[in-house]
């Protein structure tokens, strides 16, 4: 917990006696939401501390926040129900019989309640009950989960393209991971910049912020880095590989 985060409860109870005004206030409510504080809530304000016209108005704008994640934590439970063929109650037992399950269960549903985007919170649910079903998965599960944090719409978007096999064959490299073997050395699909806005033109005016982000959380691959034309060369890691699989057919209908 940041300071910040950990000072803000102290403050605001000192604060709690006195008048403040609606902005005040409604921000005070706001942060409670966000830092996962319920004493700075609506209801834990002092009704002498709110002052002015439109103090409704402020409780009911943390009001509304609240239903809207509350909302998004109920969609994760549906589709983590719809993924497992079992009810919600049940997977909650199977989790807790397994610290890092819950753990990975816990970060899940607060990046859900947060998302803004339904494809990222049915994905979510998916991970976490594949790697209920396989706790093998965990940690490559938490990766996934914390890099999700990061990602909105128009990056599974690009995901999803980048699922299909490119339209650009080269030959692969030698890697520490990859030796220098006929079969490792086979050539490859990769997509070209050219290609992936093809596809979807949509992403153009912020191709290079959705890729990079992509590539700093290990979920893309430069092929063309280095070589002599410099070209940029895409295709999916294994673990952009991962969650593109639970992405699954909803990948197809992202666009």
């Amino acid at each position: 917990m940041s300071e910040i985060s950990q000072r803000t409860p102290a403050v605001v109870s000192r604060a709690a006696g006195n008048t403040v005004g609606p902005a005040v206030a409604a921000l005070c409510s706001m942060a409670g939401v966000a830092l996962g504080h319920p004493e700075l809530a609506p209801a834990s304000v002092p009704i002498g501390a709110l002052a002015g016209s439109v103090a409704e108005e402020a409780v009911n704008a943390a009001d509304v926040l609240w239903q809207q994640r509350r909302h998004r934590v109920e969609r994760f439970a549906v589709e983590a129900e719809t993924s497992a063929g079992v009810s919600i109650d049940q997977l909650l037992e199977e989790a807790v019989a397994d610290p890092a399950v819950l753990e990975m269960l816990a970060r899940a549903t607060e990046a859900a309640a947060r998302s803004l985007d339904e494809a990222k919170i049915d994905l979510l649910a998916r991970i976490f009950v594949g790697c209920l079903h396989d706790t093998a998965k965990v940690d490559e599960a938490i990766i996934l989960v914390e890099a999700l944090r990061q990602l909105e719409a128009p990056h599974m978007r690009l995901l999803a393209i980048l699922a299909k096999p490119g339209p650009h064959l080269v030959p692969a490299r030698p890697t520490e991971d990859r030796p220098r073997t006929p079969e490792n050395m086979a050539r490859i699909p990769t997509w070209r910049v050219e290609d992936i806005l093809n596809e979807d033109a949509g992403l153009k005016g912020a191709f290079d912020a959705l890729i990079a982000r992509l590539y700093a959380l290990g979920l893309v691959y430069d092929e063309g880095s280095g070589r002599l034309d410099f070209e940029p060369l895409w295709f999916l890691t294994a673990l952009g590989r991962a969650c593109v699989q639970y992405l699954g057919e909803r990948g197809s209908v992202l666009r």
